[in-house]
């Protein structure tokens, strides 16, 4: 047997523990503080949901980051059920464990969660700090506990009631008030008619939410009870709107974009806004960024309809003024006027840098109108141009017009109209021979870093083949 299989003497003590559940539950108390955290791995891995318990009363760390565990693909319910019985368990004793250190059990699965002792520690700022929102209960006395055990949790509510282990965490912090506080930074809510959003409100704390998401209303009434508690995300950095396709009447879109409007008066961290399919706010669109008191760093509205009068007024925003991303996919610019884009483009030229102008069905005329300011934007990193309706001339125009971008180094162009036959199908000979073209002409400008050309959308599979990549659109045949 070669040394490097023998096991570690820690993972000898680690196993001989794990093989006996009482020595291990009673070995805690003596524990060294650096077995902790593989023998709670071990443990989790073994689902030993009764020494997990034990060991979750006796953390001698501030931080349990349980949360990095859950992205190594373990079938996790029980054992977040098991870690809350434990901390149930600890919130029903009346003295504080002598090694019980525990300011907060993180659940989120993504960011710079880790497993180790650093994130344990807190020395790394894993766990966030509860923010000046509600106030907080006063623990209960006799428990040696000052501030409420936090329970840090992203929260994704995809089905109509919450999830057994949502519904068994609220129901803890509810009878455990003043000991136990929930701190959800992302939320994200998919079918807000199904949710009693109130009570969800009234377990969480508004002000601790950074980033909140709604989609697939398909009540839009439910909007209004809502959007009053929108103006209590008064922290909120990014707010996203998606696929809310209701035709209601005149009076009643009005009065909810009313409403929505005054919340967004309240919210001056906001930096990132996304809307989405969203068909109420068609024609009102600018009350939302007019209410906006500081400047948006993204702004996305992709596959809505803008009017005229909207499109006019969307330069004259603050919230528009120092835009670092755009992203206005699908939104069709053909009768748009190209003055209040390229107004656009001119004041955020020293910000922006990703720029997303996909399916807009702009035409050659808009495209000269704002050439001239897309080559003042030299922080573009990404320009996306994709499904557009233009001629190899304008083409040839647009990449010489990007020849100064120094830092630009995505770029997705369509092809020509000349490279599809009448009845819009594309050719494989003159996809070569553009390709071959309009590459060498950027070559000889400058040196592209990844640059793409696709052709249009397929009408029956909604796809577009990128050339020489795999196509994945198999509609058309490509050579």
């Amino acid at each position: 047997m070669s040394l490097r299989t023998l096991p570690t003497l820690r993972e000898v003590a680690q196993r001989s523990l794990l093989r006996s559940e009482a020595a291990a539950i009673s070995a805690l108390e003596d524990l060294p503080t650096m077995l902790f955290l593989p023998l709670f791995e071990e443990a989790f891995k073994s689902t030993r949901t009764n020494i997990l318990k034990a060991m979750v009363q006796a953390w001698p760390f501030p931080c349990l980051p349980l949360g990095a565990l859950m992205k190594r693909k373990i079938a996790y319910v029980h054992i977040l059920q098991a870690a809350l019985e434990g901390l149930d368990m600890l919130l029903a004793q009346k003295v504080r464990p002598r090694r019980w250190k525990l300011e907060g059990l993180d659940l989120r699965s993504g960011g710079q969660t880790s497993w180790n002792w650093r994130s344990a520690t807190l020395e790394d700022g894993s766990l966030p700090q509860a923010t000046c929102g509600k106030p907080t209960a006063a623990a209960h006395p006799g428990t040696g506990m000052d501030q409420p055990v936090r329970v840090v949790i992203d929260l994704n509510l995809k089905e109509p009631v919450l999830d057994g282990f949502v519904s068994t965490l609220f129901q803890l912090v509810e009878e455990r008030k003043g000991l136990l506080q929930v701190c959800c930074r992302k939320l994200y809510i998919w079918e807000l008619s199904l949710y009693n959003y109130k009570y969800i409100f009234e377990i969480l704390d508004p002000a601790d939410i950074q980033e909140l998401r709604v989609h697939s209303t398909h009540c839009l009434y439910s909007l209004l009870p809502f959007a009053s508690y929108l103006g209590q995300v008064c922290n909120l950095r990014q707010f996203c709107l998606c696929y809310i396709l209701q035709e209601v009447t005149a009076e009643t879109k009005q009065c909810i974009v009313a409403q929505l409007a005054s919340q967004f008066l309240k919210l001056h961290r906001l930096q990132k806004l996304h809307v989405s399919s969203v068909l109420f706010l068609e024609g009102h669109f600018d009350q939302l960024l007019g209410n906006l008191k500081t400047p948006l760093s993204s702004l996305s509205v992709t596959h809505c309809h803008l009017s005229e009068s909207e499109w006019s007024r969307l330069p004259e925003h603050l919230s528009t003024s120092q835009l670092v991303h755009l992203n206005l996919t699908s939104v069709k610019m053909t009768h748009l006027n190209p003055e209040p884009f390229r107004v656009l483009l001119v004041s955020i030229s020293a910000t922006l840098v990703t720029l997303n102008l996909e399916d807009c069905c702009i035409g050659d005329l808009q495209v000269s109108a704002f050439l001239p300011a897309l080559s003042q934007c030299s922080q573009l990193t990404t320009f996306n141009f994709y499904g557009n309706l233009i001629f190899m001339s304008t083409l040839i125009n647009l990449l010489c017009h990007t020849a100064g971008l120094r830092h630009l180094s995505v770029e997705l162009y369509p092809f020509p109209v000349e490279s599809y036959d009448d009845q819009g199908i594309p050719q494989p000979e003159r996809l070569a021979q553009h390709y071959a073209e309009l590459v060498g002409i950027l070559k000889a400008i400058r040196e592209p870093k990844v640059v793409y050309f696709g052709t249009f959308r397929c009408s029956q599979c909604d796809r577009r083949n990128i050339y020489n990549m795999i196509n994945v659109c198999d509609c058309w045949t490509l050579a």
